[in-house]
């Protein structure tokens, strides 16, 4: 059980263990194929044995023969100063866009004109999710300060936005 994310797009998936049963967040059930191998509901499979690499997965394996390798990550649960650290404007040339991140009542908030918000969810560290489902990671510089984040939703991945 745990989170696990994709090392190709930020995304995550959750196992959860209720009742004795595996199951992702979003509610299919995975059964035991062997130790290391389990069937997920729509016929994905995760597989925990180790790779090429050396490293234990879990990959997915996809209905359509992909092996995508995951890792597992903490939870992030930022206090209110590190929410405060993502705060400012963040804009790009590529998407013709600017974000303004604040935080509001406990929460980060992405805001947009003309009254477009959405209310970022911390996933892992510096990653945060919305109920549209987009995906945003923060980068940092050098020097560990917030300078930018990358936007994902669907087929767009990594769309930079630099800290202005």
């Amino acid at each position: 059980a745990g989170m696990y994310r994709n090392l190709r797009t930020g995304d995550v998936i959750w196992l959860d263990l209720k009742e004795g049963k595996l199951r992702t967040r979003g509610g299919r059930s995975v059964s035991p194929l062997s130790s290391t191998l389990f069937l997920v509901e729509n016929g994905s499979k995760l597989d925990f044995a180790p790779g090429p690499d050396g490293k234990a997965g879990p990959r997915l394996l996809t209905v359509d023969g992909d092996a995508i390798p995951h890792e597992k990550v903490e939870e992030a649960a930022p206090t209110a100063a590190q929410l405060a650290e993502y705060a400012g404007e963040y804009s790009s040339g590529e998407a013709e866009a600017t974000y303004r991140i604040v935080v509001e009542e406990g929460k980060l908030v992405a805001k947009a004109r003309p009254e477009f918000s959405a209310a970022l969810t911390p996933l892992y560290a510096d990653a945060f999710h919305t109920e549209h489902g987009w995906l945003m990671r923060f980068t940092r510089d050098g020097n560990g300060k917030v300078s930018g984040f990358t936007f994902g939703l669907g087929r767009v991945r990594a769309l930079r936005f630099e800290r202005r």
